[in-house]
């Protein structure tokens, strides 16, 4: 039988040259997001990575991947770099890859060997769900190899099942969110024709149908703040960039809702797998009383629900109340930090581990008392959790 090799790719030019192999394992893991592809991860990490640094592990048998973790320089609180999967506000980029049908306790103690002796001081990784398979069998070899790390409860996300069913499933909304959709729908119809359009980004200018959608967010608290895509230099390209090659494979997904011929509302998102992941979504906020996501999202999803493009939907960010009138589910992403087989990384973690609760104590004392709201549910140790509280795409990619 053949044994399992680790393989380094030090560049982004190394990983552009093993885009087949890459992607190729992409297919056959259980990761659905399609921006964890080579070329998608390239181009991110061209303008933003820090310094350009990149190492992608990886496990190969027989000449075909079986596990690989692509990592990047970032920052915490924009000072301390470590390494953490690609991405950031622009981009959804990272993901562990892990073929399911390999050894996949021994591929993954020859990348966790590979991962004990990387440069960075800490490899410090957000938003992943700890319970899905590949970041279980992770966190087992991380423990075999006696490496320093911790694991903590992250985010809670929402995510839809559609069911293949868009009747029975509108019907499953509560009554009074149903009413609200047909009376807010109804209240912009009255100020002129409201139409939805689904773009895929093929047979048409891209970068101007990204432009016109995105210019919705000019007249957003976005705007504001100065994180609209248009108000950024160069990010406008960046999505042209990488959303050209993914509309090529079928993978992009933007939906519009226009009103009297201009747009008001649209979300941006990426579909693979039997699984939607919406990423960017704004409104006009003059029309706000009328909620125009939700009316968008009524017959996007019913969109996605009836051309089979979806069974799932996963938000991918914090959950909020809006998405909350959408689904009654949601999972809970960890924050995982290891440390490399190194002794200052070690005294590193640890002084983290030992100076967060003081950080926290400090910050809950200068918060100003929300009187108003009850006190939060107490999130659950990752420990407490188990598979089953994984919704059914995290659990195991169908199709």
């Amino acid at each position: 039988m053949t044994s399992y090799r680790a393989l380094r790719l030090d560049s982004i030019a190394a990983l552009r040259a093993a885009a087949a192999q890459w992607d190729d394992l992409w297919r056959r893991s259980d990761s659905a997001l399609p921006t964890v592809q080579a070329e998608p991860l390239a181009t991110w990490l061209e303008r933003f990575a820090s310094g350009g640094r990149f190492l992608g592990l990886v496990v190969e048998q027989g000449g075909k991947f079986a596990t690989a973790l692509p990592l990047a320089g970032v920052h915490v609180q924009r000072r301390f770099e470590v390494a953490g999967l690609p991405g950031e506000d622009w981009f959804p980029g990272g993901d562990l890859l892990l073929d399911p049908a390999c050894d996949a306790a021994a591929a993954m103690d020859r990348l966790v060997a590979e991962l004990a002796r990387v440069r960075w001081p800490l490899v410090w990784i957000w938003e992943v769900s700890a319970l899905a398979r590949r970041w279980r069998e992770f966190l087992d070899a991380v423990r075999r190899a006696g490496l320093s790390h911790d694991v903590a409860p992250h985010h809670e996300i929402g995510w839809i099942d559609l069911g293949g069913d868009w009747g029975a499933f509108f019907s499953d909304l509560r009554g009074d969110f149903r009413r609200n959709l047909r009376r807010w729908s109804r209240s912009l119809e009255e100020q002129g024709p409201l139409v939805y359009r689904r773009y895929d980004g093929k047979g048409g200018d891209l970068a101007e149908m990204l432009r016109r959608v995105f210019s919705v967010e000019e007249k957003s608290w976005k705007a504001k703040d100065g994180s609209a895509v248009l108000a950024v230099p160069g990010l406008l390209d960046f999505f042209a960039d990488h959303s050209r090659w993914l509309a090529e494979r079928r993978q992009l997904v933007v939906g519009a809702l226009e009103l009297a011929g201009r747009p008001i509302a649209f979300e941006y998102g990426y579909a693979a797998k039997g699984v939607y992941f919406p990423y960017k979504t704004s409104f006009d906020e003059e029309l706000a009383r009328l909620s125009p996501t939700h009316s968008l999202r009524w017959r996007h999803f019913e969109e996605l629900c009836r051309s089979g493009t979806a069974r799932y939907v996963d938000f991918l960010g914090p959950i909020s109340d809006a998405v909350r009138r959408w689904t009654k589910h949601s999972y809970r992403t960890s924050r995982i930090i290891v440390s490399p087989n190194r002794v200052l990384s070690r005294a590193v973690l640890l002084g983290y581990q030992r100076l967060l609760p003081f950080l926290r104590r400090l910050r809950s004392l200068g918060r100003k008392k929300e009187e108003t709201l009850p006190a939060a549910a107490p999130v659950p140790p990752v420990d407490a959790l188990s598979a089953a509280d994984l919704p059914p795409h995290l659990a195991g990619i169908e199709g």
